[in-house]
C-alpha cells in the first residue's frame, strides 16, 4: 500500500496501542510515522508498545516534546516516501478497505489532490477520555468535497463550511508544500484553527477533492485533547 499514515499523539499510550491493533488486524501495508510529544516516562511506555508491532507493521516513531501536531506533521512528512500521505489524531481510525479505494480513484484522477469517504464521530463512555470503552453513539462526520475547477470556487467552498481537511488521503507532494506553507506560524497559531485553514486552503488550491462511497473515518469525541491544550487569554491577547 503505497502511503504513509503520519500519527501526532501526546501521553496517550492506549490510543497508540488500540491504532496498532487495527493496522495489524485488518493487514495495512503502508507505513506509520508516530510524531511522539510524550512525557518521557511515557514515551518510554509508548517505545514498549510500538516495538511489540514492529514484525507486523512498517513503523517510525519520533520524540520531540516542543512542536505543536502541525510542526511535528511537517517536519515528518519530509521524511515520506510513498506517493500518498495523511494526518491521523492519535484517537481516530482510518478504515483500511478506505484507504485502498481513495488511493484507487486518485491513481486515475490527476485533477484530484485528495479523497475520503463516510466519516462518523463516535462516543465512547460519554466523552470520556477511553481507548476501550462502551460505544455510546455515533452520527455522521462532514467532511470537504469539491469537484469546481476553479481554485478559488473550491476554496469559497471550503470556507462556506469549514471542516476537516487533514485526514483525507494526500498527494505526497501536495501534502510537503501544504504543511510547509503552515510551519513558519508559532505553537498557538498553528494549533487549532489557524493550522487546519492553512493546510486546508492550500490542498484546495492544487485540486479538487473527492467523497466516495466508502465507509473511511472514525473520530473519537472526548473532553480532552493533550496536543492542542492552551491558554485561551495567551491565545487571544498574542497579536
Amino acid at each position: 500500500m503505497n502511503i504513509t499514515i503520519i500519527i501526532p499523539t501526546k501521553n496517550r499510550t492506549n490510543f497508540i496501542q488500540r491504532q496498532l491493533q487495527y493496522y495489524s488486524k485488518t493487514n495495512y501495508t503502508g507505513f506509520l510515522f508516530f510524531g511522539d510529544a510524550s512525557d518521557d516516562v511515557i514515551y518510554e511506555e509508548n517505545v514498549k508498545v510500538i516495538n511489540a508491532f514492529n514484525k507486523q507493521l512498517k513503523i517510525k516513531h519520533y520524540h520531540n516534546k516542543e512542536k505543536s501536531s502541525e510542526q511535528v506533521t511537517a517536519d515528518l512528512v519530509k521524511l515520506v516516501s510513498t506517493k500518498y500521505t495523511t494526518l491521523l489524531p492519535d484517537d481516530d481510525l482510518i478504515i483500511t478497505p478506505g484507504i485502498e479505494e481513495c488511493i484507487e480513484f486518485l491513481e486515475k484522477n490527476s485533477d484530484y489532490s485528495a479523497a475520503h469517504g463516510k466519516a462518523y464521530e463516535m462516543n465512547i463512555n460519554y466523552g470520556k477520555d477511553d481507548a476501550y470503552g462502551k460505544l455510546t453513539g455515533i452520527t455522521p462526520y462532514r467532511m470537504v468535497s469539491t469537484d469546481e475547477n476553479s481554485a478559488i470556487d473550491r476554496i469559497k467552498t471550503y470556507f462556506n463550511y469549514v471542516t476537516n481537511i487533514n485526514m483525507t488521503i494526500v498527494r505526497t507532494e501536495v501534502a510537503v508544500d501544504a504543511f510547509k506553507s503552515c510551519n513558519g506560524l508559532d505553537y498557538y497559531f498553528s494549533s487549532l484553527v489557524f493550522g487546519e485553514l492553512t493546510h486546508g486552503s492550500f490542498i484546495l488550491s492544487k485540486g479538487k477533492i473527492k467523497a466516495l462511497g466508502g465507509t473511511y473515518l472514525f473520530r473519537q469525541l472526548h473532553n480532552s485533547q493533550y496536543f492542542d491544550a492552551m491558554n485561551i487569554v495567551e491565545w487571544f491577547s498574542k497579536p
